[in-house]
């Protein structure tokens, strides 16, 4: 039987992680997207639920994990930059598809913005 002075039996330590750079500036990046992290995990091939305890600092990922998402926060910034004044779509297939063909180079942030443009006018880039 435990003594209930044992401290090990009376607190359930949790270790804590320290949210890296990498993936405070991911964070920041999907804000100003207006993508949730929840988005990106899918898109990245990850389990939300994964991404989401990195960002509650009670996992850490790879640091080559956290390079993959940052690349896809920073084009997913990008193109949300690109569709002002609209909103990125809310699909995450839609969302994949628009970053296989960035990828690619089948489509251009330049074109994006054209397009934007040929409908708005110049308060396309004004972002």
């Amino acid at each position: 039987m435990r003594d209930f002075l044992d401290i090990d039996f009376m607190f359930h330590v949790v270790e804590r992680f320290m949210i890296s750079a990498t993936l405070t500036r991911t964070r920041s990046n999907l804000q100003a997207a207006g993508i949730p992290e929840s988005a990106l995990a899918t898109l990245c091939g990850y389990k939300p639920s994964t991404l989401s305890a990195a960002f509650r600092e009670i996992a850490q990922l790879k640091s080559t994990d956290e390079a993959v998402l940052l690349t896809a926060s920073c084009r997913l910034s990008e193109l949300s930059d690109a569709f002002y004044p609209l909103a990125l779509p809310k699909s995450v297939g839609v969302l994949k598809h628009l970053l296989t063909r960035l990828e690619s180079g089948e489509l251009t942030l330049d074109q994006v913005r054209g397009s934007v443009t040929a409908i708005f006018g110049d308060l396309g880039n004004a972002a």
